[in-house]
């Protein structure tokens, strides 16, 4: 199906133009929400062609359509004439909005809150991640050298994104806020601005207002920002209650910044840091009780958690490892899961009785390996339920696996073939613990391709031939 006769299939699904009051796109899903929830009709959504599935977080409607995404986005665009992440802004609307919210669980809002943050810069990560990790493999194999103005140009491109991870995520969280995101990433400019971070490697005493001030370095933090921009927004609220409309595009910005700049700075960052700090360490320290548990059942419920959109609430504490370990040892062991999905989706393919499944899982593998997990889960494993599960089960042992051979990733940000290269130790370079999560990551497909081939599609809907999919 053509991609904007699928865009206009799903708009007439979803209730009609005047439904649809907010759209947005991650790397494989369109999201819309809609004013009226009774108008909407996801099974006839989930039938269209080029749909892969539904899931309903909340109040928002994740239509899972692949790679494609994007293309089907701008359609949607065109048709509707909504601009991203625009919200109609009549009283319904608003009022609708406030009761969803009140609704929602505290912990809904929180995993909303965090995947709005990151779902924009996802792309930037996985990209900036492969980068960093396809030039350790050119220095460990003499293609580069570290000294060479190629490599340091490459590594700055690809570092750069980590580095300034205040600026990106501040953006990101002031939009998300609903505050002005040039303020909030403003003050994630602060965060590492050249002078505070030449104090921090010196050791300079600083005082704000008299007040002792902890300098640390936030270079690729994400935490202290989130809360920074948070605190932002409240205030950029408050200053444009309480000025008068001429004074405000100055003074709005400018109270901003030094207010929750300096309460930034003395407070929100270091305690926000100290927080993230110890949560890190307790999972480090359940790790470390037992690697290879851990490795097993994180490796066996990751993907179940991706279903359920919790892995968003972990996604800061990874990245909080990398920062202050350098490495996370929790998602090594995470990156044989989209392999075992694959291994299972590619037999069921294979095995299916009916053209629908065969294409579906074909073509669901190779974005597999490239890194995009959500065809094979929602394209053939999970409408068939088996392959599934089997693919879990897979995946916990590949977890082991990894965990058994001491993995750690390096660099946060790739799936697929491409994570592998951010398991490069930058120092010891192809090391034992690499292998083993290409090993965890070959053991999770094989295992899930046996599996599935041999005992995941009986009666399932990969089991009907094409006649009897007609007749139902």
């Amino acid at each position: 199906m053509k991609k904007d006769v699928l865009a206009g299939e799903i708009i007439t699904q979803a209730g009609g133009v005047d439904n649809i009051k907010v759209a947005s796109h991650c790397m494989t899903r369109l999201r819309i929400r809609v004013k009226d929830d009774a108008l909407i009709k996801v099974e006839g959504i989930k039938k269209l062609e080029g749909v892969l599935g539904v899931v309903v977080k909340e109040e928002e409607y994740q239509i899972i359509i692949g790679q494609s995404v994007g293309k089907v986005y701008d359609e949607v665009i065109k048709i509707t004439g909504l601009k991203e992440q625009d919200m109609v802004v009549d009283e319904e609307t608003r009022k609708q909005d406030s009761k969803e919210k009140k609704k929602a669980s505290l912990g809904g809002r929180l995993l909303d809150t965090i995947a709005g943050i990151f779902i924009p810069a996802i792309g930037l990560i996985a990209g900036g991640g492969a980068l960093k990790g396809f030039l350790a493999v050119f220095v460990q194999f003499g293609l580069l050298q570290a000294t060479s103005g190629t490599y340091i140009t490459l590594y700055a491109l690809g570092d750069s994104v980590f580095y300034f991870f205040p600026i990106i995520i501040g953006y990101n969280a002031g939009k998300k806020f609903g505050g002005n995101p040039i303020i909030s990433a403003g003050l994630g400019c602060a965060l590492i601005y050249p002078t505070i971070l030449t104090a921090v490697s010196e050791g300079t005493a600083f005082t704000l207002f008299g007040l002792p001030l902890k300098l640390m370095n936030y270079t690729q933090s994400v935490l202290p920002i989130i809360f920074i921009s948070f605190l932002a927004v409240k205030l950029e609220k408050l200053f444009k209650k309480i000025l008068p409309d001429v004074m405000q595009v100055i003074f709005v910005p400018m109270f901003t910044i030094i207010v929750a700049g300096s309460l930034g700075f003395l407070v929100v960052g270091p305690v926000v840091t100290a927080l993230g700090n110890g949560v890190a360490f307790i999972v480090n320290t359940i790790y470390g009780a037992s690697p290879v548990l851990t490795g097993f059942v994180m490796g066996g419920i990751w993907q179940l958690a991706i279903l359920a959109g919790i892995q968003w609430g972990l996604v800061p504490l990874f990245i909080q490892n990398v920062t202050t370990l350098g490495y996370c040892p929790v998602m090594a062991t995470l990156a044989c899961t989209v392999f075992g999905q694959v291994g299972a989706a590619v037999a069921a393919g294979l095995k299916s009785k009916n053209k629908k499944y065969k294409s579906i899982g074909i073509a669901a593998g190779v974005a597999g390996i490239l890194g995009v997990s959500e065809p094979a889960i929602y394209g053939i494993n999970v409408p068939a339920k088996k392959p599934f599960f089997i693919a879990l089960g897979a995946s916990a042992i590949g977890g082991f696996v990894a965990a058994a051979f001491g993995a750690k990733q390096f660099v946060p940000g790739g799936a697929g073939i491409f994570v592998l290269p951010g398991m490069i130790n930058p120092q010891t370079g192809l090391d034992t613990a690499f292998w083993g999560v290409v090993i965890s990551c070959m053991v999770s497909l094989i295992l899930a391709f046996v599996l599935t081939a041999f005992i995941g599609t009986k009666n399932t809907c990969l089991s009907k031939t094409d006649s009897e999919i007609a007749r139902d």
